[in-house]
């Protein structure tokens, strides 16, 4: 299963921003959408564990935090950040492997570790220290 973080249409431009949560099977090439959810407002841990009772393996989404990134990680989510486009295009994209055409300006791209302004990779200092906490 996969999921868009979405706002009206697009891929969020911020994790944190988006409305809607769109669910996808994907069946002989083609995504099927299954569900739409509203997620205005949920905490990255909510999050994390409405993708893992869905089924979702995977999230595409706008930008987000390292902490984020390393909660979802940690449900076993993969994540696919700093992407932008519509829904049909990212579709399309993940559907012909290309990703990596839809990246947003100045972002690293979809299998980067690193943040976009070069601090360090998720899950080190305080970010590691606060999710430690949360357990």
């Amino acid at each position: 299963m996969l999921c868009l973080a979405c706002h009206q249409g697009r891929l969020a431009t911020l994790l944190e921003t988006a409305t809607e949560l769109r669910f996808y099977s994907l069946e002989r090439d083609q995504a099927v959408l299954r569900e739409v959810r509203a997620c205005s407002g949920a905490s990255v841990r909510l999050l994390a564990e409405l993708l893992a009772v869905r089924g979702a393996s995977a999230l595409i989404c706008g930008a987000l935090t390292g902490c984020c990134r390393m909660t979802l990680e940690h449900q076993g989510i993969t994540v696919l950040p700093w992407i932008a486009g519509s829904v049909e295009q990212v579709l399309g994209a993940h559907a012909q492997g290309r990703l990596d055409t839809l990246v947003m300006p100045g972002c690293p791209g979809p299998t980067a570790r690193k943040c976009p302004q070069g601090r360090s990779a998720p899950g080190r200092g305080r970010c590691r220290q606060r999710f430690q906490q949360e357990k």
